[in-house]
């Protein structure tokens, strides 16, 4: 069985983690290959050349030929099935590929989307993705009630995030390693992600002095990558004067040491679905302070307070200061076990599965 899965980009983020792990754990007759928008690398790139698979680069800046080179990739390359990650615009992605014969198309919504006012033109590229999807869309699959519901106008599954559980326990030995390099003395802030206007590391940066004004020893680490918004946040730290104050991290493929030395996880999102980050956060048995705008079903172990975005930078401060790690019921986590969300994946491709 030949899949491809559609999902934009390679840098590390948590869309592309589902993506890679279909292909981590992806029985031997399943071969799994990448369309990707962009040509850039990453660790998850450098990580598929010990994989038999191919990542296919596609441009977008024109979507007539990119249309008619996606329509020519998938009648010489017999997929199976095609995956696609990539929110609205798997509803003309969809479309050409059944067009292109394509027996099994899955789609799968991994946010709930941006909320606020949105123009004429929005609306109707919106709904007129929606209707794609669900006349040629074979399988929904979305992360959450709620993100489902944010792209689906008919029936979907819900399967959640998938995590290796063990991994991300929290480990001495590893918050030491990352200590040793940043500091030992520190409160220490973090936040993991993409870094993007969505995911608003920007708020973190504002909020910060507020949080000095009450604790001076304090630390954040930001734990990613992006283009122009992380251009954007550098400077912002550095014009704001809290340089001494900010470690810029880049992309790690070591995010369990990071999330077992950090003391509490800041989230503020304008947007997000189930991020696979709180997950593993939680694990770790990490306080989160996240804005209300997430699904609040990511709050599996009683541990991530939600406020509002438009909450004052005190009270964020406030509440931050008072939230420590607890222990951990892991059992509240067994239905997140990434083997048992990849067999549901695999068992909608037509393989294996439960």
């Amino acid at each position: 069985m030949k899949v491809l899965n559609i999902v934009g980009s390679l840098k590390i983020g948590g869309q592309e983690n589902v993506a890679m792990n279909i292909l981590r754990y992806a029985p031997k007759n399943i071969l799994i290959d990448y369309l990707v928008f962009d040509n850039e690398e990453s660790l998850y790139t450098e990580e598929t050349k010990s994989y038999d698979t191919n990542i296919i680069r596609l441009s977008l800046e024109n979507k007539y030929l990119f249309f008619k080179r996606y329509f020519r990739l998938l009648k010489k390359n017999n997929y199976d099935v095609v995956h696609i990650h990539t929110y609205y615009s798997s509803g003309y992605l969809s479309y050409i590929s059944k067009l292109a014969g394509i027996k099994n198309v899955v789609v799968h919504s991994h946010t709930k989307g941006p909320s606020g006012t949105k123009s004429l033109l929005r609306k109707f590229y919106e709904k007129e993705m929606k209707q794609l999807i669900d006349k040629y869309a074979d399988n929904r699959i979305a992360v959450s009630s709620e993100s489902g519901e944010s792209l689906f106008n008919s029936n979907f599954e819900v399967i959640n995030n998938g995590i290796d559980i063990n991994k991300y326990k929290f480990n001495e030995e590893n918050r030491e390693s990352v200590r040793n390099l940043i500091g030992r003395d520190y409160l220490l802030i973090g936040h993991v992600g993409r870094l993007s206007e969505e995911k608003n590391q920007a708020f973190i940066i504002d909020l910060l002095p507020d949080i000095l004004k009450y604790q001076s020893n304090i630390h954040v680490v930001l734990i990613g990558a992006g283009d122009a918004y992380e251009s954007y946040l550098r400077l912002k730290v550095t014009q704001d004067q809290l340089d001494e104050y900010v470690t810029f991290v880049g992309e790690t493929n070591e995010v369990e040491k990071y999330l077992s030395a950090i003391d509490l996880l800041i989230f503020p999102s304008i947007f997000e679905g189930m991020p696979l980050t709180l997950i593993e956060a939680q694990i770790n048995g990490l306080p989160i302070l996240a804005s209300d705008n997430i699904d609040q079903n990511i709050n599996l172990d009683n541990n991530i307070i939600f406020k509002s975005l438009n909450e004052s930078k005190s009270d964020w401060a406030e509440t931050a200061l008072k939230m420590k790690r607890k222990k951990v019921n892991y059992s509240n986590f067994s239905e997140y076990d990434v083997k048992k969300s990849m067999d549901k994946i695999y068992r909608i491709y037509g393989e294996g599965g439960e």
